[in-house]
């Protein structure tokens, strides 16, 4: 897992506020495992009166940890709501903050009277220190220690050994009767000032109902032919999660966030003769809920190590778990029940878990889907045969094209196991940027040498590979509407490209041309070769890190056409650029060739065969294919490592990285950017025209509206009088 880009610089300014505390310390050590908070183990410089020498240290700034762009309120750390309607695509920031909430926990169940039985003790780590002015908190660490999924994993996998079962019955059985000590204990009257202070984490109350219930509908969407017909059960059990919350008579405090990933205990194996210390972390999501959201999201978690792992011991911690917690009524048990099935529903896609079998069978079966869908709406009317269809492959040689390269020869091989005729053929186009980076111009050999690769393992596809700077010559952009550095006339040249992008004010503006390039190449060449549709392999990972990096420059008006399937218009301007500059007096000859240019357009199909599945996952079934294709894909440029200042690294950097953690700890709020982000139309359809380099229609309004930000156009006359125009983000892009 990645770290925060600053976190040595966080360090120092930590290590500097905790100096003139009985916390003071000689280092902090990073830890991964922090998305919204920056996380250290620290080593004390004197021990505390019990002789503890190290400590947990926890600290918040007013962004996410990962990703500096993505800006928290400060408030989120003490006992003040935070605004309840915050950009939506945004709304996951909110998920990382609450460490005032925790601290008010923490210093409760120091009260709790201890629990425990001959196979474990259970309790919540000790909070020493929170400064509310600067976010710090200090509390206990438990050292050498791994959370309860990922001891499983690694400690349990199957077959678990079934000498096991014991240990296995009495951990369960410790949290059951722990989580029932700590409901009872919090329903008490004496209990009411906790109460009192965990109700104003208002909105992590509602944020639970949302990626509950909320995502449970949406589930129906994602897989109508599974769970369409359970949609009006759906529909109830929404209402019903809705309307108890607001009951606040039958309330009160919960976790909010009771699963396996919040239950540490030492990374040892268990031992018949050991007593297992677990202890209950991660308390920001403390809220007051019913009781059933705390038991129903532990059972299904555990139940996920037994139906994606096989791992016996889930079902044994269930069992232990559940006789722990004891004395359910059959009103309880019901609703505990429904919770389950609402947590796997809505949680139930876990990237890279499942056997081998499940996860591959998974993968190519959502992607066979989405390709029959195409096929579906594409397909020629008429009592004849459909006609075989010719696809596009966008391929970067990352993971995700490949995967959607490997499953589609996995498609044909299957149809001509079954003696049917190939029902589509692929051309793989691979846009080699290599010739256009200044540090090393010139075609890339790495990527030369896997096409060379990807020919003999795929006989079935043909292949090629092209050149970014050939883009020069395309004219599907109106090189006289860019105010280009180059001295030379447009169409530039290939050297006059590289120029162009060398002398772009940041990392991020170069980036962006290069990526609209590249796009320019694939939808110039799927329009000549007249494809039936351009699939481009972007996961659901690389679709969200696509919408906000957009969404951030200025661009977010075109999400609809660069991040959804269908047709996407292609313009010509090779009658404008027969008259670069013209002179004033040949007004009439430019708006002739302005008024043919706009006659020439095209559409071309363009759809995304894998953006149901995560990187995480394409990752996972490249490596689980015989023979893999891992040796056939480019190293990840960027990735994790640190950054010695985000001046270097682009958006789309910056997004990646962020995205890398967020899929990790909380997949469907990835794939909830993307469905959020289907679900915007498309409006005016190119009405105000085509901005004249990302392609995509215009926003006049909008762009007018935010055009105070760069400065008034400058425009020279002359270009002003056969150019196009530019989008508010494209303008951003050449000015800064």
């Amino acid at each position: 897992m990645a770290l925060p880009a600053n976190i040595d610089e966080i360090a120092s300014k930590v290590q500097g506020e905790l100096e003139h505390t009985p916390y003071a310390c000689s280092s902090l050590q990073a830890l991964s495992g922090g998305t919204g908070n920056f996380i250290y183990r620290a080593t004390l410089k004197t021990p505390l009166p019990d002789g503890t020498l190290e400590a947990l240290v926890k600290h918040g700034e007013g962004y996410v940890a990962l990703n500096q762009n993505f800006q928290l309120p400060t408030t989120r750390c003490v006992s003040v709501a935070i605004d309840p309607e915050p950009i939506a695509l945004l709304s996951v920031a909110e998920i990382f903050g609450g460490q005032r909430f925790e601290e008010i926990c923490l210093e409760a169940t120091a009260r709790l009277p201890p629990t425990g039985n001959p196979r474990c003790t259970v309790k919540t780590p000790k909070v020493f220190y929170f400064d509310p002015a600067t976010n710090t908190q200090v509390q206990e660490f438990a050292p050498n220690s791994a959370n309860l999924k990922d001891y499983a994993i690694s400690h349990l996998a199957a077959p678990t050994p079934s000498s096991l079962q014991p240990c296995c019955l009495g951990l369960g059985m410790g949290l059951g009767s722990w989580l029932r000590g700590f409901h009872e204990w919090a329903r008490r009257p004496e209990q009411k000032g906790l109460r009192d202070e965990i109700k104003k984490n208002g909105h992590m109350k509602a944020m639970k109902i949302m990626i509950n219930y909320s995502w449970l509908l949406q589930r129906v969407d994602e897989f109508p032919s599974v769970l369409a017909d359970a949609k009006d059960v759906f529909t109830k059990v929404k209402e019903m999660g809705e309307k108890e919350a607001q009951d606040e008579d039958n309330l009160q405090v919960i976790h909010g966030d009771f699963w396996t990933g919040n239950v540490l205990l030492p990374d040892t194996p268990l031992k018949e003769t050991d007593i297992t210390p677990l202890t209950i972390i991660d308390w920001e999501l403390a809220q007051l809920g019913v009781r059933a959201l705390d038991l129903g999201q532990m059972i299904a978690e555990l139940y996920e190590l037994y139906l994606y792992k096989d791992i016996a011991a889930g079902v044994w911690f269930i069992k232990g778990f559940v006789d722990g917690y004891g004395g359910m009524d059959d009103g309880l048990a019901f609703r505990v029940l429904v919770q389950v099935g609402v947590h796997l529903i809505s949680f139930g896609t876990v990237p890279g878990w499942g056997t081998p079998e499940q996860v591959e069978k998974y993968i190519v079966t959502k992607t066979v889907k989405r390709l029959e869908v195409l096929d579906k709406e594409s397909r020629t009317h008429g009592g004849g045969r459909p006609a075989k269809k010719r696809y596009l492959v966008g391929l970067s040689l990352g993971a995700s094209s490949a995967a959607l390269l490997r499953i589609a020869d996995q498609i044909l091989a299957s149809q001509a196991a079954r003696g049917r005729e190939p029902s589509f053929e692929v051309h793989a186009l691979h846009v080699d940027t290599a010739d256009l980076d200044a540090g090393s111009p010139g075609p890339s050999p790495a990527a030369a040498a896997l096409l060379d690769q990807w020919k003999a393992r795929l006989p079935r596809f043909t292949f090629e590979s092209v050149p970014l700077s050939s883009a020069a010559a395309l004219d599907t952009v109106d090189w006289a509407a860019l105010p280009l550095a180059a001295a030379a006339p447009p169409p530039p040249s290939s050297h006059d490209l590289r120029r162009v992008l060398e002398s772009l004010p940041s990392p991020t503006s170069r980036a962006d041309v290069q990526r609209l390039l590249v796009r320019h190449a694939l939808l110039d060449r799927a329009a000549r070769g007249a494809y039936d549709a351009l699939l481009l392999g972007s996961s659901t990972t690389a679709l969200a890190e696509l919408t906000l990096a957009e969404t951030a420059k200025g661009r977010g008006f075109s999400l609809p056409w660069q991040t959804n399937d269908g047709p996407q218009p292609v313009r010509r301007y090779e009658h404008r650029q027969n008259h670069p500059l013209l002179p004033r007096d040949d007004e009439a000859a430019a708006a002739a060739a302005v008024e043919k240019d706009d006659a020439d357009e095209s559409l071309v199909t363009v759809y995304y065969p894998v953006r149901e599945l995560f990187r995480k996952e394409l990752v996972t079934y490249g490596a689980l294919v015989s023979p893999p294709i891992g040796d056939l894909v480019l190293p990840e440029a960027g990735g994790g490592g640190s950054v010695v200042s985000h001046r270097d690294i682009s958006i789309e950097d910056v997004m990646r990285r962020y995205f890398e953690d967020v899929e990790e700890n909380y997949p469907s709020v990835v794939a909830n950017v993307v469905r959020t982000t289907a679900k915007l139309g498309r409006r005016g359809e190119g009405a105000a025209g085509l901005c004249s380099l990302c392609g995509t229609p215009l926003d006049e309004q909008g762009d007018e509206r935010w055009r105070g930000e760069i400065g008034d156009e400058d425009e020279d006359e002359q270009r002003a009088a056969v150019a196009g125009k530019l989008c508010y983000g494209c303008k951003r892009t050449f000015r800064g």
